[in-house]
């Protein structure tokens, strides 16, 4: 497999994103690197920022690790969402082609306080980055009993069940567990079982409860 000589076009601006020279020591921004004109490279090697200022050798971008890429297209994305909403502008339009050159393009100085200012704007709008990415939906059971006897358990989400008879007197399928105030208690020996999940029939059942609440008061 040979090199293959050919003249680089335009390249992004990357502005302040960290380079360095593949040839000497230098180190610096992509701002500082001159024009690439003609050069050789292989198939699948990176494409070069610009010539280093010092050597005039191909300059590259610093590589980022996988979090500290995701991490600088939040702050654009994030940026890009402001402004939008300020311009009362729809969010469905934003076209984010520009996120990764634009994240590379972040300067190192002051990006950890950037970080930090988007996650106190993301707090302000009532989400914890580290907690409430997805918010668990309040786990809501009904259980239906005829004298005294379970006919069936059905929730809103997918949940085990698990019943405690404490009736035991003459059985001979008696087993200890422990006790839910602590301690250990005698129980019939049941299994676990999943209960029905109709979510929306869970939901109109306990709106009518808030409902009955709500009338009392």
């Amino acid at each position: 497999m040979t090199s293959e000589a050919y003249t680089v076009g335009d390249v992004d601006d990357l502005g302040d994103a960290p380079s360095h020279c593949s040839n000497c020591d230098w180190k610096g921004n992509a701002s500082e690197t001159g024009n690439i004109g003609s050069c050789c490279l292989m198939p699948g090697e990176p494409s070069p920022v610009g010539r280093c200022p010092s050597c005039d050798s191909l300059a590259y971008i610093d590589s980022l690790s996988v979090v500290e890429l995701l991490c600088r297209a939040s702050l654009v994305v994030f940026d890009a969402c402001k402004r939008a909403v300020s311009k009362s502008r729809s969010l469905d339009n934003l076209n984010l082609e520009y996120v990764i050159p634009e994240a590379l393009r972040l300067p190192v100085t002051g990006f950890d306080e950037r970080l930090d200012l988007l996650i106190q704007d993301v707090r302000k709008l009532g989400v914890n980055p580290s907690t409430d990415a997805a918010p668990a939906p309040k786990v809501r059971i009904v259980i239906g009993l005829d004298g005294g006897i379970i006919q069936g358990v059905t929730a809103n989400v997918p949940v085990e069940y698990l019943v405690y008879d404490y009736d035991i007197e003459g059985s001979d399928q008696v087993v200890t567990r422990p006790a839910l105030d602590g301690g250990v208690v005698e129980v019939y020996d049941a299994e676990s079982y999943p209960a029905d999940v109709n979510a929306e029939i869970i939901e109109t059942i306990y709106k009518a409860v808030e409902a009955e609440a709500g009338s009392e008061s």
